[in-house]
């Protein structure tokens, strides 16, 4: 019995003895949680956050971006996920003048036959805003219907030397595709130019003439110029020129055949006599 009570009566000493080192140390407790700092919500998002009332073949361009809420990041990872049914990736624009990244573990990359988008990206330094644009997507509508553009296996980097992930919220587009469809541009086509013409250069020594003359200037020109011979020649007996040309040369060629044909004819005439009196003289004798 008084072992038993002796027992007791150790316990609740040892309780007593708990408690109070607890209290003691409970303000030092407090003031190291105060110290520790929390982390802070960033957000990865997506920017127009609705795009409707697009046509099939339309394209039109989605952001990415990051709220860090403050806290200072300097990388940050994602995938993005589209509806394939209805969209397409066009291109990918992360030039330095649509991010704010300077070098990438992973550049952006996309599937159109697996509807994804995937990038891991840094900064040198820590970088911090409401709206840090990590790419630019450009899509091109394909089908009908509506649907969401996500983000997974997502996270941001703070810039305190330890990794810490401060994504705390993602932010999802969604876009609606009418069933218009958009006519395709016209065809353009192009035509040859036009070869350049030649201009023949006049001749400085030459003097200048006009193309086109006077009545009186051809007249005054015929009457100084020569006559051809036939023309002078009928000139100069009176008869018409032109009667001249057309009549003078067939009848000087039949009188020239005529006289050919007597000279002949008479020449046979006199050898036929000759040979006729030479036979006449021998049979004479």
């Amino acid at each position: 019995m008084a072992f038993t009570n002796l027992s007791a009566i150790i316990n609740k000493a040892m309780e007593r003895f708990a408690t109070k080192k607890l209290l003691a140390a409970l303000p030092f407790l407090a003031v190291t949680l105060t110290m520790i700092p929390a982390a802070e919500a960033a957000m990865l998002f997506i920017t127009p956050a609705e795009k409707g009332d697009l046509s099939i073949g339309q394209t039109f361009e989605m952001n990415v971006q990051i709220n860090t809420e403050g806290q200072a990041f300097n990388a940050a990872q994602a995938t993005i996920n589209f509806p394939k049914n209805i969209l397409e990736v066009a291109s990918l624009n992360y030039s330095p003048a649509a991010t704010i990244f300077n070098f990438w573990l992973e550049e952006p990359q996309f599937s159109n036959s697996d509807g994804a988008i995937s990038f891991v990206g840094g900064a040198t330094n820590g970088v911090s805003g409401v709206s840090v644009p990590v790419l630019t997507i450009t899509f091109r509508t394909k089908g009908s219907g509506g649907g969401d553009i996500v983000a997974s296996d997502a996270a941001i980097t703070a810039a305190d030397g330890n990794g810490t992930n401060i994504l705390s919220i993602i932010q999802i587009g969604r876009v609606s595709v009418n069933t218009t469809v958009v006519a395709p541009p016209p065809a353009v086509t192009k035509t040859a130019p036009a070869a350049p013409v030649a201009v023949a250069k006049a001749d400085a020594s030459k003097p200048k003439t006009s193309p086109v003359a006077t009545a009186s200037e051809n007249a005054e020109k015929q009457k100084n110029e020569p006559l051809p011979k036939l023309a002078q020649k009928t000139a100069d007996s009176g008869q018409n020129p032109d009667n001249a040309k057309k009549d003078g040369a067939p009848l000087a060629a039949g009188a020239s055949g005529v006289t050919q044909f007597w000279l002949i004819f008479g020449a046979s005439v006199l050898i036929l006599a000759s040979f006729m009196a030479g036979r006449l003289s021998f049979r004479l004798r």
